[in-house]
């Protein structure tokens, strides 16, 4: 039977498929299955009925052959042209042995026809977007059709890929990235490719600060990395960076209540910053803008590690408000996920709590608005004062507890630190009981930025 092969579908293959259920139905519905064929994979629509019948007969546990398929298909749809076409199937020259790539043309068809659909959809949207957004909208929905897995690697590649990995971390103490304080690196054990951290607080208690002092610790080591600000404008974030580099009082900088030292201090550290690899956009991006950024600065900087300041304030896709803001945020957080795993980008996210009291110790559950921030997050790390420890000394620091409440990876537990609100930098602290049973913060660790370090 001769049948005409388009750019967008095969008729041909879609037969084959079937051919080949009839003929193993056991081996040939668990590779479809496997490699990702559903009943929107075929085109045709007698090919989509019959696949639709074959899987009813397999979920009922009946073997499939030309007799049940028959039977159900008259059941099902009362169409008897559906016979001739299972009949055609069985007739047509196919080999179980292709059956994998018989596959693979009607994925390739498939997800050429989503891409045709995206395009046309995208034109008829034109002339109500900006060309930049309309641009961010295509490339983030192109990023999201499925392609089938013809390149994965051997078990035993992954093995020894593992094995490497844990050798290399023996001498580092960590794998993937860095962290910059020593004890939260022990629980934390690196930032691995392709997660999310999520790092949470209440409003102004250190989190972008926090964050920004992460993005510091690998720029300044020559480890490629972005930040998206959807809050803070980039001079702001510049300033943030500048007084973690130098130690330089940006509040008194903001007051003009500085020296011409103190000038000349932060004019270094904006030459020292400029020569990092960097790159901040403080636009307000939706998720789609959001996840192209990710993708092109993976593509033209090799990026590693992406801050993104905040989760609840990323705006809808259609600019509009009073949607359902707990299934958007979640539809966020998959699409993040989806980003990270796709380009091997550690994303650090920031996410608002809800509104506690003073007192009340940050749980899991009260990240703001979604709980799929903590199901799709691999590591959780919540920041608050310390109420317990007495400040002492420190009138512009903050004792404040750095709360690993998540981790897949590594160990939960917290460590202390101490705010220093005047220059926006975080110290790592241990807590010492004084000889009246009173508490106070001792810095174990140096503030200070490291020289280079390497990351795998």
């Amino acid at each position: 039977m001769n049948v005409i092969q388009t750019s967008f579908e095969s008729k041909q293959a879609e037969r084959a498929i079937i051919g080949c259920i009839i003929e193993n139905h056991v081996k040939a519905i668990s590779m479809c299955l496997k490699l990702g064929i559903t009943e929107n994979s075929f085109y045709h629509r007698d090919t989509r009925c019959i696949w639709e019948s074959a899987l009813e007969l397999n979920k009922d546990g009946i073997k499939c052959d030309n007799i049940t398929l028959t039977e159900c298909v008259t059941r099902k749809f009362r169409d008897e042209d559906l016979i001739f076409t299972i009949e055609g199937c069985i007739e047509d020259n196919f080999l179980i042995a292709n059956l994998k790539y018989y596959i693979q043309i009607v994925r390739d068809k498939e997800t050429k026809r989503i891409i045709r659909e995206i395009l046309v959809e995208s034109v008829d949207a034109l002339p109500k977007l900006k060309a930049e957004e309309s641009l961010s909208n295509v490339k983030f929905k192109i990023s999201s059709v499925r392609t089938e897995n013809v390149s994965k690697r051997p078990t035993k590649d992954i093995i020894a890929g593992n094995v490497d990995k844990f050798n290399q971390s023996k001498s580092k103490g960590y794998t993937g990235l860095p962290v910059r304080w020593p004890n939260l690196q022990t629980l934390l054990t690196g930032s691995k490719p392709g997660k999310i951290t999520v790092i949470a607080a209440r409003p102004g208690e250190g989190k972008t600060t926090f964050a920004a002092n992460l993005m510091s610790y690998l720029a300044a080591s020559s480890i490629p990395c972005g930040i998206i600000s959807i809050e803070m404008e980039e001079g702001e974030l510049y300033d943030r960076i500048i007084g973690d580099v130098m130690n330089v009082n940006i509040s008194k900088m903001d007051g003009g209540d500085f020296t011409q030292k103190e000038l000349n201090k932060y004019k270094e550290g904006g030459r020292k910053v400029c020569d990092w690899p960097l790159w901040i956009e403080d636009g307000t991006l939706n998720i789609a803008q959001i996840c192209s950024w990710i993708q092109d600065k993976v593509v033209e900087h090799d990026v590693k590690a992406v801050m993104i300041d905040y989760l609840q304030i990323i705006p809808s896709m259609d600019g509009r408000t009073g949607n359902n803001r707990n299934l958007e945020i979640s539809g966020f957080m998959s699409s993040l996920c989806n980003v990270a795993k796709q380009t091997g980008v550690h994303l650090y996210l920031l996410s608002q709590l809800s509104r506690l009291g003073a007192n009340i110790k940050p749980r899991l559950e009260h990240l703001r608005d979604s709980g799929s921030i903590e199901q799709d997050a691999y590591t959780v790390i919540f920041i608050s004062p310390d109420p317990q420890t007495e400040k002492g000394v420190f009138d512009t620091d903050i004792p404040t507890v750095v709360d690993v409440a998540k981790n897949r990876g590594g160990r939960i537990g917290e460590t202390m630190m101490r705010f220093r609100k005047h220059n926006q930098k975080f110290c790592e602290m241990q807590t010492m009981v004084t000889q009246n049973g009173g508490k106070v913060l001792v810095e174990t660790s140096s503030p200070e930025l490291p020289e280079k370090v390497e990351s795998f």
